[in-house]
C-alpha cells in the first residue's frame, strides 16, 4: 500500500497561488510605470519649470542638461530678453534632499552667472529678476 503524501510536498493552496499572481502583477505594473515615468522626466521637469516661471510671469530660455533622482542641471540660462538679459547663468545645478518622502531644495550652485541690473531714480531693478524676490516691508535693514 502506498503512504500518503508528506505536507511539505502538496501544492499550495489555489488562494495562495492566486495572491502571488496578483503581487507579480502588481509588481510588474508599478514598475512598468516608474519606467515611464523616469523615461519622460525631462519632459516632466521642463513642463514644471515653465509653469513656474509663467506662474511670476518670467520670461527665461534654458537647456535641461540633467534630471536625476537627487541633482537637476540646467545650462544657458537666460532670464528676460535674450538680446538684453537681466541674469545668465552657464550652468545651474539644483541639489534636493528628501524629507519624509518630499523633496527638497538644499544647495543652488550656479556657474558663472550674472546679473544685470539698473539704477534709476533711486531704485535698484534686477529687471524680471525682482519678481522672485519678496516684496520689500518698509523696515530699515538690521544688520
Amino acid at each position: 500500500m502506498a503512504s500518503p503524501p508528506d505536507q511539505d510536498e502538496l501544492p499550495p493552496p489555489a488562494g495562495l497561488r492566486i495572491g502571488r499572481w496578483v503581487a507579480l502583477a502588481t509588481l510588474l505594473v508599478l514598475a512598468i510605470g516608474f519606467a515611464i515615468l523616469w523615461a519622460t522626466r525631462e519632459r516632466i521637469a521642463d513642463d514644471f519649470i515653465a509653469d513656474q516661471l509663467a506662474d511670476y510671469g518670467i520670461e527665461a530660455t534654458y537647456e535641461i542638461e540633467r534630471i536625476g533622482g537627487r541633482q537637476q542641471v540646467l545650462r544657458n540660462v537666460v532670464v528676460g530678453d535674450t538680446d538684453r538679459p537681466d541674469l545668465t547663468v552657464e550652468r545651474a545645478e539644483i541639489v534636493l534632499r528628501y524629507r519624509f518622502g518630499y523633496p527638497r531644495i538644499a544647495e543652488v550652485r550656479l556657474l558663472r552667472p550674472r546679473l544685470y541690473g539698473t539704477y534709476r531714480g533711486g531704485k535698484l531693478s534686477f529687471g524680471q529678476v525682482d519678481r522672485l524676490l519678496p516684496p520689500p516691508t518698509g523696515l530699515p535693514r538690521s544688520g
